[in-house]
């Protein structure tokens, strides 16, 4: 259920960041790397050099954290010990627990339709560019033997993780946005006031921009190069978007995206194209992203309309746009 992101800031991030700062006599500083298979950024405003050395510092440090925690191809992360567990109960980090929990409720939520047990499943699909195959449907009916999200059973109380023999767990779905969140968290309790936090596409804003203005968040067109179908305008918030239109490969003239169904192992089928959430939350937004594409629209609307400060906004498989009930305070006219 790993989620391919195409949300764009519009002009270019490092131009608007430029313009604002320079406004405000206040120069951006940045830092990058590569953690969770992911390229991550962090942009800081509002603080001097020294400062923000010290603080991207520790911003990437925290990446590497979490990736060392989160990351099953990493042989002593948590959830590569949870994989190879056969069955007995691993004591993890209280973060691992917390992101497991937070992810899960949305396996609740959806009754299974949202499953980060999903892994046996996704290791028999490749959609690479270039090296797409379709797994035999027999390899496929046995691995979904090993898929429901309550084969993991989990004790905060003593910081432990069990699951079944055979299953396996992959956090693609959710991550990002935990590992947003906790940066976010560290910068506000170090005064930051204001941040762009962009995880391989995912975004979460600290504060607005130097000049108290909103950021212009693009909305990519999954039809063109790029270009914006719609731009929203955000502060002090959490954005993400995913879609079928890439991670994807075509075998004999039909499509097949990496959004998995765990009831039959193959690409959902579904009507929405790209979903983009707009949340407080940067795992919601990340989680909400992948259950809107594995619900389809009406579903999806209803469940974004039920939670609180929770917006979507869905261009469906035949182009039309689809909002919820209050996404249209965020678009830009």
């Amino acid at each position: 259920m790993k989620t391919n992101i195409k949300i764009t800031l519009v002009s270019l991030l490092s131009a608007l960041l430029l313009s604002g700062c320079l406004a405000s006599n206040n120069r951006p500083y940045s830092r990058s790397g590569l953690y969770y298979d992911t390229i991550i950024s962090v942009t800081l405003y509002g603080v001097g050099k020294n400062d923000a050395d010290l603080l991207l510092d520790e911003c990437m440090t925290i990446c590497d954290h979490y990736g060392s925690l989160f990351d099953p191809d990493i042989n002593t992360s948590d959830i590569a010990k949870i994989n190879s567990s056969e069955g007995r109960s691993i004591t993890v980090d209280p973060d691992t627990i917390l992101c497991l929990s937070e992810t899960l409720k949305y396996s609740g939520i959806s009754d299974g339709k949202f499953d980060i047990t999903i892994k046996p499943v996704s290791d028999l699909w490749d959609f690479h560019e270039g090296s797409g195959k379709i797994p035999s449907a027999v390899r496929l009916n046995n691995a979904l033997n090993y898929v429901g999200y309550k084969k993991i059973t989990i004790d905060p109380v003593n910081n432990t993780v069990s699951l079944e023999p055979g299953s396996s767990i992959e956090l693609g779905a959710s991550a990002k946005g935990f590992i947003a969140g906790k940066i976010s968290e560290y910068l506000k309790k170090n005064n930051v006031s204001g941040a762009i936090i962009n995880m391989g596409g995912d975004i979460c804003l600290l504060g607005s921009k130097p000049d108290g203005s909103d950021f212009n968040i693009g909305i990519s067109d999954p039809d063109s190069s790029g270009a914006p179908v719609l731009t929203l305008t955000l502060n002090n918030t959490s954005v993400a978007t995913s879609g079928t239109y890439e991670r994807c490969f075509t075998y004999e003239g039909q499509k097949y995206h990496h959004i998995l169904d765990p009831s039959t192992g193959y690409p959902v089928k579904t009507d929405v194209l790209s979903v983009t959430v707009i949340s407080d939350s940067a795992i919601d937004c990340d989680c909400l992203c992948t259950l809107c594409i594995l619900e389809g629209t009406p579903k999806a609307l209803s469940l974004i309309n039920s939670i609180p400060d929770t917006e979507a906004i869905i261009i469906q498989n035949d182009g039309k746009i689809v909002k919820s009930s209050g996404a249209y305070r965020y678009i830009k006219n």
